[in-house]
């Protein structure tokens, strides 16, 4: 977009340095540039190879975001599953740690 309006003010800048003649041909020259541009924008806006390619990145995309979902919700399965056996790990960690601190009580209270 900015090299377009450089290159309108740089013909403008030329076309106000020319004669009469110069400019009409300079005026038609950027005419049927445009209209080159444009023709070219509108085949490639309707061509079915680009048509194909966007819904080849479309298609892309959306199977990214569902294997990144997929991913997470793994993810989060596996992370509860872990959680979980950490929770009950602990939990047994704690009773034989009572277990073993009621056994050293009860066999000081017993021999003395």
């Amino acid at each position: 977009m900015r090299a377009t309006v450089t290159l309108i003010a740089l013909a403008l800048a030329a076309t106000a340095a020319c004669s009469k003649p110069e400019r009409d041909q300079t005026h038609k020259d950027l005419s049927a540039s445009g209209e080159d541009l444009k023709g070219v924008a509108h085949q490639v806006a309707t061509s079915p190879d680009w048509a194909k390619a966007r819904a080849d990145l479309r298609k892309l995309g959306h199977d990214i975001g569902a294997a990144t979902r997929k991913g997470g919700a793994q993810a989060k399965v596996e992370t509860g599953k872990a959680a979980a056996d950490a929770k009950t790990s602990a939990h047994k960690l704690a009773q034989d740690t009572r277990h073993a601190t009621h056994e050293a009580h009860r066999k000081a209270d017993s021999s003395g």
